[in-house]
């Protein structure tokens, strides 16, 4: 009796501690804009050689990038709108650069703080985001887990180059690196993508004051 009460004791704590897992989100003044970026849970090929249109499609990746926003335990998460980080050779438009999916220049300074869902810092705006380094790794993933492996990115934006999502050859990096981008890989190979967030904004404590009211309204309501 005493073993299986220790066992049952000991499963509750691994499932505990297995679900402590969650994103942080930046510590901010209220009313502070900023993104989240984060790095794929699944892994994916950049370029389909068996159906390369399909590879060669923006909405495919934006699709994608939302699937897994809309998968995260945190409401933040499934509440924003994700681009991918990279640049797509779409067979209709061209090359797609990546600071036209994400709205994001990499000459003008939005002012936004990127971080990534372990509470750090990534880039300060997205000029620096855009560059050849980072101030953390993009290795959280859309719960927060810390995650390893690399990612494709598609774009080399210091150089100006492009080997894009839906090439034979595209560029990636280790999810971990501050200098986030390596080299080229061929793209039939199963990497992960990142997603980063349009502009979010930090409520303020009316605005929380005011969802929890409304919370309770509702819970009242149920209960009636």
């Amino acid at each position: 009796m005493k073993r299986r009460m220790f066992l049952s004791v000991m499963a509750v704590l691994a499932f505990n501690g297995a679900a402590q897992a969650a994103v942080v989100l930046p510590d901010l003044p209220a009313g502070s804009q900023y993104r989240v970026v984060f790095a794929s849970t699944g892994s994916y090929q950049a370029y389909n050689s068996t159906i390369p249109s399909q590879t060669r499609s923006v909405s495919y990746w934006q699709n994608i990038v939302n699937a897994e926003a809309a998968a995260s335990n945190s409401s933040t998460i499934t509440g924003a709108t994700f681009s991918l980080v990279g640049s797509i050779f779409d067979a209709t438009t061209g090359t797609v650069n990546g600071t036209t999916l994400a709205g994001m220049s990499d000459t003008v300074s939005d002012n936004i703080p990127v971080y990534n869902t372990l509470g750090q810092l990534v880039a300060a705006n997205s000029v620096s985001f855009w560059s050849a380094t980072h101030q953390a790794g993009i290795n959280g993933d859309r719960n927060g887990n810390t995650v390893t492996g690399s990612a494709w990115i598609g774009w080399f934006p210091t150089l100006q180059t492009f080997r894009p999502f839906g090439g034979t050859n595209v560029y990636y990096g280790g999810v971990a690196n501050t200098n986030w981008i390596t080299n080229t890989l061929g793209g039939t190979n199963f990497l992960r993508i990142y997603a980063i967030s349009a502009p979010l904004t930090v409520p303020t404590p009316g605005a929380l004051a005011l969802a929890g009211l409304g919370g309770l309204v509702i819970a009242r309501r149920r209960r009636s």
